[in-house]
Order: C-alpha cells, then structure tokens, then sequence
C-alpha cells in the first residue's frame, strides 16, 4: 500500500473504528512509499504516522488547513520549553532549506511516541493540539497561542472564574464521567 492509497481511504467516510485499525497498522506496513516523503536533514525523519493522523484529523476537524503544506518529521532531539519536555510542536521550517515550500514543519519526539505506551486517543489528541496553533487570516497561516492562559494555583484557588473555565469545566467532566461508564 502507498502513502498515496492510505491517505486515499482516510479522507474516505469511513468509520471511526475503520480510521482507527489502518493507523494502528501503519507500524506494521512497511510497503509503505518512503520515497514519497521528504528526507529530512539532521535530526529529522518521515513520519509516516503523523503524517496520517494530521490528515485524518484535517478531514475532520481542522478543514482550513487542507491547503496548508505541513512536514511532518520524528525528531531525535529532546526539546523543552519552561522546563516540561515537549512531545511535539510545530513551526516554521524556515532551519530547513531542503523544505521549502512547506508552510509549517510539525516535529514529534520519536523516543516520546514510541516509549511511552500512546493509545490512538493519546497520538490524536497530540497531533490536534499542534494543528490548532495554526490559524488563518486574510488567506495568510499564522500559528497562535493556546486558548487557555491561566495558571493552575489561580484555579486551584479560585475555581472557575471566567466563562471560559467553566466551559473548560464542563468539558472535562463529561469526559471523566463518559470514562467512567466505559
């Protein structure tokens, strides 16, 4: 199978579950067409991987980024920002000559990924959060901050304070209680 007919059948209506089973495999399918990823310089690899989760979660929630030409890459470098090490994060490729023509470079800390025991869910919801720094404006991509600025002692002390936490709020507590019905 190529990159080509895997990605094919991601944007596919398929089921979830369906979506789910092919990404799981992809470790196993090794047919895959590695010449169709850039080889990265220095510390950088094809992520074939990632590069299926992005395009599943675009087709799904992130539709104006279809446009968008993103590098997805495994890093071998550690990085880390105010001291927590990063799984991922996504910039310009601006350090990468080779990658021109790439409006984003989206890395994935490829001893992080493969390690730590990342459930489908887990990968997803990594992936998601470095698309949604990248936003769009007068047809020009920009990457933007997190939604959410607000320091845990503040809420530890004062709860949700703001609308905003309270949808937060909200949010969270359906998801541990639909976690607990499981």
């Amino acid at each position: 199978m190529t990159k080509a007919e895997l990605l094919s059948i991601l944007r596919q209506d398929i089921t979830d579950d369906e979506k789910a089973e092919l990404i799981l495999a992809l470790p196993r399918i090794r047919e895959l067409d590695e010449d169709a990823f850039i080889e990265a310089p220095g510390e950088l690899h094809p992520a074939p991987e990632v590069e299926v989760i992005k395009t599943w979660l675009i087709n799904d929630f992130h539709r104006h980024l279809r446009g968008c030409c993103i590098y997805c890459a495994f890093t071998d470098r550690e990085e880390s920002r105010n001291g927590r090490a990063m799984v991922a994060s996504i910039g310009f490729p601006d350090r990468y000559p080779d990658l021109k023509g790439y409006d984003f470079i989206l890395k994935v800390n490829r001893a992080f990924w493969d390690s730590l025991d990342l459930d489908l869910k887990m990968r997803k919801a990594v992936i998601d959060h470095e698309l949604c720094h990248i936003r769009i404006e007068d047809g020009r991509y920009y990457l933007g901050p997190h939604e959410i600025g607000e320091f845990s002692g503040v809420i530890e002390r004062h709860g949700a304070f703001t609308d905003h936490l309270k949808q937060i709020g909200r949010f969270l507590l359906s998801d541990l209680i639909a976690d607990e019905e499981v």
